[in-house]
């Protein structure tokens, strides 16, 4: 039941997302900027948009970042998750994210659709409270 919800939280994450992105973009900016990280830093609104969410998964934290064409986002548990679990944890976790491709996908054609940008990527990583990676994938791989 965990793992459900845990995927149905991320899946709307990324719909948002996509949602809020078409709502900022306005028309495409075709040819305007080199890398998703130049669209960004070029277009305030569009980080207050990704800058200004909260994490939904209880006892994370969340930020989103961007970083040449790939869109970040960094989940961290906000209490360390003992070594005898993270194996564990990882795997729950990438349970959870076997339907959210769809999402995801979406996400970056939308991007790419409306900045003109090619080779946009969603990147999504959990990390322990130490800061050590536990999981992450993105889309296309």
């Amino acid at each position: 039941m965990k793992t459900k919800k845990l995927f149905l939280v991320i899946c709307l994450c990324f719909v948002i997302a996509a949602l809020c992105f078409c709502g900022c973009g306005g028309t495409s900016t075709s040819g305007d900027y080199a890398t998703l990280e130049e669209y960004f830093d070029q277009n305030p609104d569009m980080q207050e948009v990704f800058g200004e969410s909260e994490s939904s998964i209880e006892g994370t934290t969340y930020e989103c970042a961007v970083s040449g064409n790939d869109l970040l986002y960094n989940f961290t548990y906000i209490e360390q998750v003992p070594d005898d679990q993270v194996e564990a944890v990882a795997l729950e976790v990438e349970e959870s994210q076997d339907g959210a491709q769809e999402g995801i996908q979406t996400l970056v054609d939308t991007m790419e659709e409306l900045t003109g940008i090619e080779g946009v990527r969603v990147v999504v990583s959990f990390y322990n409270s130490d800061g050590s990676l536990i999981w992450s994938y993105s889309i296309p791989e």
